[in-house]
């Protein structure tokens, strides 16, 4: 039998090369698509969710192309939290059903189905080798730029109405910048989220980013935000000598600033203090819209979306909302970086006002933080 590569020497090595290309292609169209995500809720805001709809069938169309083995290693543990994820919307689907709730099944479920297309699809490790620092570089700067180009509409030009997610029944943002979520509180949790993993790499102009992060959280003035960025503050400096200490008193003066001059009226004990009995407020009436068993163990029902945990157990059940818990505590307990920790629990923190776990920057790019921690090697990046 002739060897057909003795004939075409160069034939193995232009398959390897088209291999490679399909494989560069693939990684090339999830980091298009995680480019393209922060501006989801801008474009269903203004036009129609059939863009979006477009953009993205189309770039996972062709993610399947040139399809092959993808070789990510193997997470038994994160593979059963994923049957349990599946058997319970079965559950919830089967016993709850009712109008509205397939839409909140998505809504809350989406990152499981990402991450089972991501692991799936995609060489992550290349992926998050290639493209995950500049993927944080790029997500601090845009969320930046929404927040500081609201502000000059708001401040400068005085239109609020110019703002791309203004809202006109959103009485309580007309005075803040709406930025690329349209909610003072995800873009200050997000950003910090994304700086503080920024930290976890050996990222260049990290001072800069910090720069960044204080603008947009000053100009957000979002309580939950200020507390999220001095939880930052204190993990940060109590890494330095003597830190727990520098910390505390850092992050009381800090405080004690803000408390002193009152530069939004979002930090203050009043505000707090509101915040805690609108908290007693919501938790009240979900106790009581409850009038069976199923509906606190599976949701449906009535809660507002102020407070992650009862939004969550309302609308999907005190089992998932222990699920999502269990989830946490695994990925604390499996990553090894100090700053990617600290981003766990920033983002715990942030997530129990308004469901930023949930915003599509978080469903979209978070399958691959939990790849990162549960599988991906040690590499310097």
């Amino acid at each position: 039998m002739i060897n057909s590569e003795a004939i075409d020497p160069d034939s193995k090595i232009k398959s390897r090369v088209i291999n490679m290309a399909f494989s560069f292609n693939r990684s090339t169209v999830l980091y298009l698509i995680l480019l393209f995500t922060p501006f989801i809720n801008i474009i269903n805001h203004n036009v129609s969710s059939k863009p979006i709809a477009i953009i993205l069938g189309t770039l996972f169309l062709i993610s399947l192309i040139g399809l092959k083995r993808v070789y990510n290693y193997k997470e038994y543990i994160f593979f059963i939290i994923l049957i349990l994820y599946a058997f319970f919307i079965y559950l919830l689907i089967v016993s709850s059903f009712r109008a509205g709730t397939l839409y909140i099944i998505l809504f809350f479920t989406a990152p499981a189905f990402l991450y089972l297309y991501y692991s799936s699809v995609f060489d992550l490790n290349y992926f998050i080798k290639k493209y995950y620092q500049q993927l944080l570089k790029y997500y601090i700067i845009i969320i930046f730029l929404s927040i500081a180009w609201d502000s000059y509409i708001l401040h400068v030009i005085g239109d609020i109405s110019l703002q791309l997610m203004y809202d006109k029944s959103a009485l309580s943002y007309h005075t803040r910048p709406h930025g690329i979520t349209g909610n003072a509180t995800v873009n200050s949790v997000l950003i910090i989220f994304f700086y503080s993993l920024l930290l976890s790499t050996k990222a260049n102009n990290k001072g800069f980013y910090f720069g960044l992060i204080s603008i947009s959280v000053f100009l957000q003035g979002s309580g939950l935000g200020f507390l999220v960025y001095g939880a930052l503050f204190f993990f940060i400096v109590r890494e330095k000598r003597y830190g727990n200490l520098k910390a505390f008193v850092g992050v009381f003066l800090i405080f004690l600033l803000y408390f002193l001059v009152p530069i939004t009226g979002k930090l203050s004990t009043l505000y707090y203090l509101s915040m805690y009995n609108e908290f007693l407020k919501q938790y009240s009436k979900f106790i009581s819209s409850i009038g069976k068993t199923s509906d606190f163990m599976f949701g449906n029902v009535s809660g507002g979306i102020d407070f992650l945990p009862i939004f969550l157990t309302s609308n999907m059940g005190f089992l998932y909302l222990l699920l999502i818990v269990c989830l946490f505590v695994y990925l604390i307990s499996k990553t090894k970086s100090y700053y990617e920790t600290v981003a766990l629990y920033l983002m715990i923190l942030g997530t129990l006002h308004y469901p930023v776990l949930f915003y599509t920057f978080s469903v979209f790019f978070f399958p691959v933080f939990i790849f990162k921690i549960i599988n991906y090697k040690a590499l310097d990046l």
